[in-house]
């Protein structure tokens, strides 16, 4: 009898009081830091409470993000993913329209416990159809990086071509599209359009804004961008501003990206240099916060707001004065450019090769770097050939990011 109770009380003493219901994740930190842990809460002061807990105290200015650990994705295939509403600061929400009476505003079921209330004001662009069309798509992200100042952008499909038309658009409901053109407005099917873009500031390059501390990612493919204010073993909670206040379940959380004080994106800073060359004599300068060719950063399916798009044979010099402990990037050759493509990147800090990447297909995985900084004043990044000619090199520097050290406490 003794026998039999060792193992019950030998699994509650490893699993303690904790309830199984708490999200798995991994916690990345600003240090280069992995943990692994069941996350029990987020106190008000960003300080993070783990079991097991740590051996340092982390708190939310000491992270990068946290992705939450499963044994299985769940099932997603149901939701209801119609159109992609392209907010102003660079995220995406995806969803299904559905009709409301708030004037200027769309209703959308996006998968979450309750549908997103998104103001018109709020957005650079709407994508309606649900299917792919690659010149129209290429259409509408041209348009993106440069929206219009004073008129909105309808783009239609016609004998498989994308059609153009500037105007003012008035609605948008489930039952159909308003759109202005000169003195007449006329009514569209919804599902007879490809996207619509408004009208408002000339590309999504802005910085964002303050009151942005995180961005909440849904395995859905929506981007909400706010301050985190609360979890719970269900939940995250996330004050969304005029999105209004977001609760989105764990189930559904492909990652939760911390933005701190201490990170400076690569992209935001002026380079004191930069070389070019090509075997072809076209000119590709590096390109902030998008590819080389000017599309959305995009490695392995996978967008990314922040980094800096390269072509093979290019340099680029940073001024740092040593402010910095870290830089951290992800690397690639863009999914444009794939299957084709090769590439070597590099960095050094101070004339020294801190990495080397071996060569980079457009079929290989992505690879994260991560470099000590550590009183480093100068920092370059090359794009090299990989011996085969610089066709389709274009190589992302993915989320590059400079990462100050950690202020320390005066005692």
């Amino acid at each position: 009898m003794t026998r039999l109770l060792i193992i019950p009380m030998l699994l509650a003493a490893l699993l303690g009081p904790t309830p199984s219901s708490r999200p798995f994740v991994r916690i990345e930190s600003l240090s280069g830091r992995t943990i692994d842990a069941q996350l029990v809460a987020i106190a008000p002061d960003g300080r993070l409470t783990l079991e097991p807990a740590g051996a340092v105290p982390l708190t939310i200015d000491d992270l990068k993000r946290i992705i939450p650990i499963r044994i299985a994705r769940p099932n997603i295939d149901e939701l209801p993913i119609q159109q992609c509403y392209h907010l102003i600061g660079g995220e995406r929400i995806t969803g299904q329209l559905i009709p409301t009476n708030r004037p200027r505003t769309l209703r959308v079921e996006a998968g979450l416990p309750k549908p997103l209330d998104i103001p018109m004001d709020s957005l650079a662009a709407v994508r309606f159809a649900a299917q792919e069309h690659p010149a129209a798509k290429q259409e509408l992200d041209a348009r993106l990086t440069l929206r219009p100042k004073d008129k909105d952008v309808l783009i239609v499909v016609k004998d498989n071509k994308p059609v153009v038309v500037t105007g003012a658009l008035e609605r948008i409901t489930p039952d159909g599209i308003e759109f202005t053109i000169g003195r007449k407005t006329q009514k569209i099917a919804l599902d007879t359009a490809y996207a619509a873009v408004f009208a408002g500031v000339p590309s999504l390059e802005a910085q964002p804004s303050s009151a942005v501390t995180c961005k909440l990612r849904l395995l859905t493919g929506s981007e909400l961008p706010g301050r985190l204010a609360s979890t719970d073993d269900a939940n995250i909670r996330l004050d969304a501003g005029t999105l209004g206040t977001v609760d989105a379940p764990w189930e559904l959380v492909d990652e939760l990206r911390f933005r701190s004080e201490r990170i400076v994106y690569l992209s935001d800073l002026r380079p004191s240099a930069v070389t070019t060359h090509s075997i072809l004599d076209i000119e590709f300068p590096p390109r902030m916060d998008r590819s080389v060719t000017g599309t959305v950063i995009s490695l392995r399916g996978r967008s990314f707001e922040k980094g800096i798009g390269t072509h093979s044979m290019t340099s680029m010099t940073f001024d740092l004065k040593g402010d910095y402990e870290r830089f951290t990037a992800v690397v690639g050759i863009d999914d444009t450019a794939s299957p084709h493509g090769s590439v070597i990147l590099r960095v050094l800090a101070d004339g020294r090769e801190l990495f080397k990447s071996p060569p980079l297909h457009g079929s290989t995985e992505t690879h994260a770097i991560t470099v000590d900084m550590s009183g480093v004043k100068s920092l370059t990044l090359e794009t090299l050939d990989a011996g085969d000619l610089d066709i389709s090199d274009h190589a992302d520097w993915a989320d590059a990011m400079l990462i100050k050290a950690r202020p320390q406490l005066i005692r």
